[in-house]
């Protein structure tokens, strides 16, 4: 607990247990427990979206993780609430956490509104972000009609902060709605060597560095220049977006959604091949 205990309505990050079984008793162990580290485990996946380091990666070092620990202020115990904030109580702890709590706030409303895909003027990390956290959300999810837990309500003291998001038992139906499906990343460019052809889905798979294979989704038209090239083993940049199975937790894609691609020759040129 930090030396002068943060009152439960100044603290950072707030959460609130609710239902009528927390009349006769509390939030149990297990339900708080597991609510707090996907908390802290979305705060981390904010620091690799921020950095760019979400596809190299899956955690943090060990000062990277001091810097962001959170800890218990104050408590709310008439209402089973819970203040969370930064183990760092200096100003550099608070602005290092504090942006990320904003991405958590984000991704939740949006979550509970039922928006997690991506549309029009919506901002990359903080699309990647809502992508890369399904895991978590599916953790807090799991909290809910369980032991009593009937919503989860989180708020924040952030100034202009959103209003408080409440998960309930349809954040939780649609949290479990979208286990499998794919969602896109942020719109990049990958290149390799094309090592197969998949003509039932204008597809190819290609080879990266390490060897590592990835399918491409492309257009008719992409997909017909590739099989009828001249060019042996051909290498191709593609431009696009890499697609994500939500509820597996991995920083690699499964597949690559390509809107455009260019031939830049064959794999016994003189062609670098790019990561």
């Amino acid at each position: 607990m930090p030396d002068v205990i943060i009152p439960f309505d100044e603290s950072l990050l707030k959460v609130k247990f609710e239902g009528p079984g927390l009349g006769i008793h509390g939030v149990p162990i297990y339900e708080l427990g597991t609510t707090l580290i996907a908390i802290q485990r979305m705060v981390h996946k904010a620091y690799l979206v921020d950095q760019e380091l979400e596809t190299k990666r899956l955690f943090l070092s060990r000062k990277e993780r001091d810097r962001l620990a959170l800890q218990l202020g104050g408590r709310k115990s008439a209402s089973d609430g819970y203040g969370i904030v930064p183990l760092l109580t200096s100003g550099a702890g608070q602005n290092a956490v504090g942006g990320f709590i904003a991405w958590i706030m984000s991704c939740l409303t949006a979550y509970a509104l039922r928006r997690v895909f991506r549309r029009d003027g919506d901002k990359d990390k903080q699309h990647i972000f809502n992508v890369i956290v399904f895991n978590q959300l599916s953790e807090l999810a799991g909290r809910i009609r369980n032991d009593g837990v009937e919503v989860i309500q989180i708020a924040t003291s952030l100034p202009n902060a959103p209003q408080p998001v409440r998960l309930d038992k349809e954040f939780k139906k649609y949290v479990g709605e979208l286990k499998g499906q794919m969602a896109y990343g942020e719109m990049q460019e990958i290149q390799g060597k094309v090592v197969d052809l998949i003509p039932g889905e204008n597809a190819v798979k290609i080879t990266r560095e390490a060897e590592t294979t990835i399918k491409v989704l492309l257009t008719v038209a992409d997909f017909e220049e590739i099989r009828y090239t001249s060019i042996k083993n051909p290498i191709v940049r593609f431009t696009g977006e890499p697609m994500y199975r939500l509820g597996v937790e991995t920083y690699n894609y499964e597949a690559f959604n390509a809107h455009s691609m260019v031939i830049l020759g064959g794999a016994d040129d003189e062609v670098q091949s790019e990561g």
